[in-house]
């Protein structure tokens, strides 16, 4: 509309400035307000339902992601978050292969049964290797493809404004003595810190505690019921979790947007972790060493193995499969249900609302729903690294969650939720820590279960499994080495572009250097004698002294807003069908 700012920029200029004077999640929470959103752009809108708000696209097995229309529309961590989901839509898709391969030989094997016990554990160790390498290939594959949005969207790690709702006096600033800022108690900071973390703690226990009660009631038949029973108990707690969670990182009173997104992240990663994944290291792990001994299975006797992979497949479609397709379609009957209550308000005339009034009646997607999405998604990931290869049908059961998700999330935002607050992050943030502590935990995962329950260490001596232990993860870390060679956090294109932007900045500094500085005194003998006699304080500020020096200085924000070298880039992945102009 001729402006010379985005859309996005506009929005973030008008929440900082009332953010400096009003905390509107307050006000809207104390009842002052109804409810305050960014408005969708009617155009814009239009535009991103044909191109990637439709139900159809979940047929189109390329995964493209018009990642350059996600940023200026909804802000960098929003198309992160897309862009990420569809990478790893396509991740799995090329891991599909070997886990149907996988899965038919365990088939064949189980009706066949000859060497039964042999050749599963060959399959395993097979895939298990598979996995680890895909893992540590999709991650540095996403580290390029995040470092070069980076440098494409010029973003940078500078502070953002202060949270709204951070609590503190206004003191005097530690950066600039000129300026007030707010800030918080550090005692209470600490404080608060540490009752979170015993809060987190004691929930743990309570899943702990659920889950032996679990092992104990379905020992002798781990069966379809003992599935739904174990799925409906991670539900539970994960529900009840969800609010302690905010509450908890509210209480620790962040004064940036980020480091409240990493922690609330980093509660939920931790809680979740336990919560999903402990049954089946118990299985894996603990259960042969126990006073009852493995699980008792039909048809296999007690079989630690077989337990854990009749238990995952059963858990996995139920609490993430079946789940997360009622989770989406429940926002549209949501959204749909509260405007038939206003039409059957009005006489059972159709209301007549504006554009803008409508949305109010949509959903909302803040960041604790951002939070829980890429947190399902996460775990989602973690089934796979951790125990993919004791039943590799679970990669085609995540496989079909990530698209339903990428689908269905992209259709929910261009349909039945408001326009976001832009918000602006490196990547995908505290959540590439967590899938490396997942990865990490696979290969450990892997070589345990090959020294408990191998036919080749049966009877071996503990020291004979710690070494092959050792050896297993040293090997997997090589490997991961290798790889990181191959595939740099920062590909040719992004180097390319860097050094555009750097020989840009350097130019600029030039110009404005010897534009300017020919006009200045640069030796100023009365300075010197005041630096002489030790007067630093009677000696006159830059811009005081020589007004032409702060233009020179100002040179770096003015060219943020220069337009860049326009560069191309095949991207095949996220958005093959856009040429890049930061």
């Amino acid at each position: 509309n001729g402006s010379v700012s985005r859309g996005i920029d506009r929005i973030s200029i008008i929440e900082r400035e009332i953010g400096w004077f009003l905390n509107m999640e307050a006000a809207v929470a104390n009842g002052l307000l109804v409810t305050w959103y960014p408005v969708h752009n009617r155009w814009r809108l239009h535009e991103l339902k044909h191109m990637w708000g439709r139900w159809d696209l979940i047929f189109d097995l390329t995964f493209k992601q018009p990642v350059n229309h996600l940023w200026h529309y909804f802000g960098s961590r929003l198309a992160f978050m897309f862009a990420w989901t569809g990478f790893y839509c396509k991740a799995l898709t090329a891991l599909l292969i070997p886990a149907l391969i996988c899965n038919v030989f365990m088939v064949i094997t189980y009706f066949l049964q000859e060497h039964e016990d042999l050749t599963l554990e060959v399959l395993q160790i097979s895939f298990s290797v598979v996995i680890i390498l895909w893992a540590r290939t999709s991650a540095n594959r996403w580290a390029q493809e995040t470092n070069f949005f980076v440098e494409a969207w010029n973003l940078n790690d500078d502070l953002p404004p202060v949270r709204p709702a951070y609590r503190g006096q206004l003191v005097q600033s530690s950066l600039n003595e000129r300026d007030r800022e707010i800030q918080g108690s550090a005692v209470k900071a600490v404080v608060f810190r540490w009752i979170s973390l015993v809060v987190t703690l004691f929930f743990c226990c309570g899943v702990l505690g659920s889950i032996y009660v679990w092992i104990t009631l379905f020992h002798g038949r781990m069966d379809l019921v003992a599935s739904l029973c174990l799925s409906i108990n991670i539900k539970v707690f994960e529900l009840v979790f969800r609010p302690v969670a905010v509450a908890l990182t509210n209480l620790e009173n962040h004064k940036y947007e980020f480091e409240y997104a990493n922690a609330l992240i980093w509660k939920n990663f931790a809680f979740e972790s336990i919560n999903y994944y402990y049954p089946f290291i118990y299985l894996m792990v603990f259960a042969k060493y126990s006073e009852a001994g493995c699980p008792v299975v039909e048809g296999f006797g007690q079989d630690c193995i077989w337990a854990l992979r009749r238990q995952l497949i059963g858990t996995v479609f139920f609490l993430i499969g079946v789940y997360r397709v009622v989770e989406v379609f429940m926002l549209y009957i949501v959204a749909r249900w509260r405007l038939a209550t206003e039409d059957r308000a009005a006489d059972g005339q159709p209301a007549r609302r504006a554009f803008m009034e409508e949305q109010a009646k949509y959903g909302q997607y803040e960041l604790k729903d951002q939070v829980e999405t890429m947190l399902q998604l996460v775990l989602s990931l973690g089934y796979v690294v951790l125990f993919g290869s004791v039943a590799p049908i679970v990669v085609v059961i995540i496989w079909a969650v990530f698209v339903m998700q990428l689908r269905g999330s992209a259709w929910l935002l261009a349909h039945m939720c408001r326009r976001t607050f832009p918000e602006e992050q490196l990547g995908i943030g505290a959540w590439r820590d967590a899938l490396e502590l997942l990865m990490v935990a696979g290969i450990f995962i892997s070589a345990l279960m090959l020294v408990i329950h191998g036919e080749a260490f049966q009877g071996a001596y503990l020291l004979t499994r710690i070494t092959f232990t050792f050896l297993f993860v040293f090997f997997s870390a090589v490997a991961w080495w290798v790889l990181a060679r191959e595939y740099p956090d920062k590909d040719s294109e992004t180097l390319l572009m860097e050094r555009r932007r750097d020989y840009v900045v350097r130019k600029m500094h030039d110009l404005g250097y010897r534009a300017k500085v020919p006009q200045c005194k640069i030796i100023d003998t009365q300075n010197r004698k005041l630096v002489d006699l030790g007067r630093f304080d009677a000696i006159p500020r830059l811009d005081q002294s020589h007004p032409d020096w702060a233009a020179v200085d100002n040179t770096e924000n003015r060219e943020r807003n220069e337009p860049d070298i326009p560069l191309n880039r095949s991207h095949s992945a996220l958005d093959g069908s856009h040429q890049i102009v930061p």
